[in-house]
């Protein structure tokens, strides 16, 4: 097990995990936000350097923050609000260079969400540019009166 340490954003980064012969990370690695690895900022798989499974992302408070699920050729993406609630989702492009760093590119229609986990846009990219937008129309809600109302001037019940 290699134990390494960066500086993230004002914050220590602790890292854990393997490296295969050639250097390149192996296995689960886990990273965390404090020394203690109490706080878990991160947990991924890797194979010879290249990310495979479920990669997810933290914050300091523990809320899930993203979840990458990685496929042959493209990711599934979901980020989150700092409440832990669905925010965007999408398909991503994955590219490795000689070194194998990782990019990717947003690909295909993406959703976005409000707090209440409607819809409320898409997006539509190509090699990581927005194409196009849709922004669905509210579906308007029928307001039904109650049976045991009469809304007549006197605003009494039927019954009575």
């Amino acid at each position: 097990m290699v134990l390494f340490l960066s500086a993230c954003q004002y914050h220590l980064v602790v890292s854990t995990g393997q490296w295969d012969d050639k250097g390149r990370r192996q296995g689960i690695w886990k990273s965390y936000w404090d020394d203690r690895n109490e706080h878990l900022m991160m947990k991924s798989c890797f194979r010879h350097g290249k990310e495979i499974g479920i990669s997810r992302s933290y914050l300091e408070n523990g809320k899930r923050i993203s979840v990458f699920k990685f496929r042959k050729n493209y990711v599934k993406v979901k980020f989150y609000d700092s409440l832990g609630k669905l925010d965007m989702k999408g398909k991503a492009i994955l590219q490795y260079d000689a070194d194998s760093n990782l990019e990717y590119f947003w690909i295909g229609k993406w959703k976005y969400f409000d707090s209440k986990h409607r819809i409320i846009r898409y997006v539509y990219y190509e090699h990581g540019k927005a194409m196009a937008e849709f922004i669905p129309k509210k579906k308007k809600r029928r307001l039904r009166p109650s049976p045991s109302f009469d809304f007549s001037a006197t605003g009494k019940k039927e019954d009575e």
